[in-house]
């Protein structure tokens, strides 16, 4: 039986492992020291009692019937058998470094985690790579390699970082800006040494509600900046000057729709596209990260009658059954403006509330008598006409 370090088993575990590898039983009792009579009984009233096992063999005996009668059976403890635990921890490598960078444990190379036994004594080796230096911390901790150059395995959860650099190489520094965070080649790390004329990756990630501007070297902006998911990446050539140093910084900004409430024109009969543009120009401010068109929002109304957000299309037209629901038109609805967002920018999504008036003002159509007019076609004659007379 293998098991976390640290970790316990429920007594119904126990029970249920014992059944089936020793047989059914009234109740279980185990002892890990043969030359000790320290037993630990188990039975379903035990069930949810946490038990720790350590490394090593367990004694398992069963209480069964072993004669007597139906009515007055002799029941014993008998020997049931063993079992072997082995507590284990588990150790991640995370190597970063060049082509031939790695970990080797019995020979093995090794990418990710491994189990590490309290029982077991290993040790791990990195493999050496011309022009390189290697660092082995376990997390922020420097270990200290053994005399034949091997590393002892640790015996707890453990996170080892694997780091080679450069000894010839330029020095990439990295200052985070106010908010994101920027890796290099996926490293979280202040500094790194890069081998002189290779390609090292800078990602910056702006937080939540953020986008990346520009990323600076020496603080000149860097061209080819590519964007997925808010996240600006750029890869950079360490050139051939030894001991150069390239510092990196980065520019976020604040995105943010800038909508306040407002009147709108509007009047029945109105193209839904035609509410769309102005709903957009009376309620979208200029103030926006980044400058948005009506094209790159979607604009809903809170169709519900009691004001629970079901949002629908300006132009949604209620099914009879949705009894709840009015179609857009109200002396004063509640809007929602949706941002889509891109690569590079968030998606973003604000309310307002606006009041429907009709805005259009009243024209008056003079004309003198003897006046002849020109008409481009019979529809404006009929629709002129129509006034004169109205």
């Amino acid at each position: 039986m293998e098991i976390h370090k640290g970790e316990t088993i429920k007594g119904a575990t126990l029970v249920d492992d014992f059944k089936d590898w020793f047989g059914a039983a009234t109740k279980y009792r185990y002892k890990t020291n043969a030359s000790t009579d320290d037993w630990n009984e188990i039975t379903l009233l035990n069930s949810l009692t946490e038990y720790t096992l350590a490394s090593g063999t367990v004694i398992v005996e069963k209480y069964i019937k072993t004669g007597g009668s139906l009515i007055k059976p002799k029941m014993e403890w008998v020997q049931a058998g063993t079992f072997t635990v082995k507590n284990y921890s588990n150790v991640t490598f995370n190597v970063s470094g060049p082509e031939g960078a790695g970990v080797n444990i019995d020979g093995t190379a090794v990418t990710n985690t491994v189990k590490s036994y309290d029982t077991e004594s290993k040790t791990f080796t990195v493999n050496d790579v011309d022009g390189y230096d290697v660092t082995v911390k376990n997390g922020e901790t420097p270990m200290t390699p053994n005399a034949d150059g091997s590393y002892t395995l640790p015996v707890t959860d453990a996170t080892i970082n694997v780091v080679y650099e450069a000894t010839a190489g330029a020095f990439v520094n990295v200052t985070n800006p106010e908010n994101g965070k920027i890796t290099i080649d996926g490293q979280n790390i202040a500094s790194k040494k890069v081998a002189l004329n290779s390609t090292y990756t800078v990602n910056v990630t702006p937080d939540n509600g953020y986008a990346v501007e520009n990323i600076f070297v020496n603080n000149n902006p860097v061209e080819d900046v590519t964007y997925s998911n808010q996240t600006a990446t750029v890869t950079l050539n360490s050139g051939d000057a030894n001991d150069a140093t390239f510092n990196i910084t980065a520019k976020t900004v604040q995105c943010k729709l800038d909508v306040k409430d407002a009147e709108v024109s509007y009047h029945n009969g109105m193209s839904t596209d035609k509410i769309a543009q102005n709903i957009f120009a009376a309620v979208v401010g200029t103030d926006n990260v980044p400058e948005i068109t009506l094209n790159d929002v979607t604009i809903e109304y809170d169709a519900s009658l009691t004001g629970l957000g079901n949002w629908k299309a300006i132009g949604y037209q209620p099914e009879l059954w949705e009894f709840t629901l009015h179609k857009f038109g109200k002396s004063t609805e509640k809007i929602r403006i949706t941002y889509k967002g891109t690569d590079k920018y968030p998606s973003m999504q604000k309310t307002a509330t606006i009041t429907l008036k009709d805005l259009r003002e009243e024209t008056t159509l003079s004309i003198n008598d003897g006046i002849m007019m020109k008409y481009q076609s019979a529809e404006m004659m009929d629709a002129v006409i129509k006034v004169l007379i109205a």
